[in-house]
């Protein structure tokens, strides 16, 4: 009979020793990942762990046997054992795109007036985060501009031109 691990249980747990029946009585031990500290609120803690084992087969199997993604490149060697991340979702409804899908649409909301007069100081509003992200994805996206008046489309276009010299992306308001 298979005994299932289960990941609510793994939130409990914390760096205590999970003995797993299904798999030939192997331990798997689990261990919480601490907060970045530069963005203590990016992550509910708890949410983050490392699942371990004493080999990568054995941890492959554990995900394996919950449906989770298993990524060999993330696997990590810490105390002797195999780690991999082990994300449990801390917001009702919510789930992270399994780990091959891929970013298609960005969509952000500007200030108008910063975007239309061409404003260069940067004073750290969405304006100021677009213009920092865009140039470093060469991947072409969709990208929604959402500006809070109707004005002629020339009026974004010219102020995306002034923004952005070049960009491979499909860019709407």
């Amino acid at each position: 009979m298979r005994t299932k691990l289960i990941p609510a249980a793994l939130l409990i747990l914390g760096l205590q020793m999970v003995s797993i029946p299904t798999l030939r009585a192997a331990t798997v031990s689990v261990r919480e990942v601490a907060a970045d500290i530069q963005y203590p609120e990016g992550a509910e803690q708890g949410a983050i762990k490392f699942v371990c084992a004493e080999s990568e087969d054995l941890l492959r199997e554990v995900f394996q046997a919950e449906g989770r993604p298993f990524e060999s490149s993330l696997v990590r060697k810490a105390g002797g054992e195999r780690c991999h991340i082990w994300y449990e979702p801390t917001l009702e409804g919510f789930r992270a795109d399994p780990d091959d899908s891929q970013v298609k649409a960005l969509m952000f909301d500007v200030d108008t007036l910063s975007f239309l007069s061409g404003r260069t100081e940067v004073v750290g509003d969405s304006l100021d985060v677009v213009k920092q992200i865009l140039p470093h994805i060469e991947r072409p996206l969709e990208i929604i501009l959402g500006v809070n008046s109707s004005l002629e489309d020339e009026w974004y276009e010219g102020a995306l031109k002034q923004h952005f010299k070049a960009l491979p992306h499909n860019v709407s308001f």
